[in-house]
């Protein structure tokens, strides 16, 4: 193998790694958003059910307006 096709495949792969570097951030950055937006949702629907729960068991009323 020539030298300079060596070069060439080894600076292919100091780029490739980097790019997976780079994915691999990327990819864990996500992830911890979608843990956050996951607990958020958690705590939005606990909080949703508590207030039903407050209410007990009110009737239907239609709204004033009707």
């Amino acid at each position: 193998m020539s030298e300079k096709r060596l070069i060439e495949l080894e600076t292919r792969l100091m780029y490739q790694e980097q790019t997976i570097q780079e994915l691999n951030d990327a990819l864990a950055s996500q992830q911890q958003q979608l843990d956050r937006l996951e607990a958020t949702c958690r705590k939005l629907i606990e909080s949703v059910r508590a207030a039903v729960r407050s209410q007990g068991d009110l009737p239907h009323e239609k709204p004033p307006h009707y």
